[in-house]
């Protein structure tokens, strides 16, 4: 029924979209939370779990909208040159804490690696700085780099050693610009927010979904990962 709800439900074509979208959220959320009520021993009351589903569906279809509504070819993500890997990264800042994200892609424009770290800080600055961090420490075993996120100020500070640092993050971009002395073939990009839809919304599903750390590819959505790219995602068999 997921797989061809148009069948059995009657569906349109945006219809049996949404429909397959909240069916593969709501299993997910189901099974990870099984684990960990069986697992961890954790609790959750129905409006929890009923918010969580809802919120996390709402912010994969606006995600998915701007995917279909983008007709400029200027405002999609680009693969990095042949050889290079790219590396973008992103923060999505909660109540209490913040969560960053790092996206790994090579020249062909496949994903071959998601971080996300959960940081204290409510700070949208420092989250980013935090983001670029994180991105910076997973191509750090990688010559051939460039590390881009929407955020002018971060890349401006990496980029230009002898400008004036916000005081808050300056112990995080030295930080960054001793692995970027290591590598001389890294650089740095700033890129525009529509083509840092993949780290962006990344970061979002982890700090909804509580999900840190190395992330299996397969653990999310496919077509939510090419979302900021002009690949199409790969076809539900």
């Amino acid at each position: 029924m997921i797989i061809y709800p148009d069948r059995e439900l009657r569906l349109k074509n945006e219809e049996r979209h949404h429909f397959q979208l909240f069916a593969v959220i709501m299993l997910d959320f189901i099974w990870r939370k099984r684990n960990d009520v069986i697992h961890n021993h954790s609790s959750l009351s129905i409006e929890e779990a009923s918010f969580q589903i809802k919120s996390t569906y709402e912010d994969y279809k606006d995600a998915w909208k701007k995917k279909v509504d983008q007709q400029s070819k200027e405002e999609n993500w680009h693969p990095p040159p042949l050889n290079y890997q790219s590396y973008s990264f992103d923060a999505a800042v909660r109540e209490q804490f913040s969560v960053v994200s790092a996206i790994k892609r090579n020249h062909s424009g496949d994903i071959l690696g998601i971080l996300t770290e959960k940081v204290q800080t409510t700070i949208p600055l420092i989250a980013e700085a935090k983001a670029a961090l994180l991105a910076a420490n997973m191509a750090s075993n990688q010559d051939l780099a460039i590390i881009e996120g929407d955020s002018q100020s971060i890349i401006s500070s990496i980029e230009s050693p002898d400008i004036s640092t916000f005081w808050n993050i300056s112990t995080i971009i030295k930080d960054i610009q001793h692995l970027s002395n290591l590598h001389q073939n890294w650089k740095f990009a700033k890129i525009h927010r529509s083509q840092n839809r993949c780290a962006h919304s990344v970061a979002q599903w982890a700090a909804t979904n509580l999900v840190f750390g190395s992330i299996p590819i397969d653990n999310i959505p496919s077509w939510f990962l090419y979302i900021d790219s002009e690949k199409d995602p790969p076809q539900t068999l």
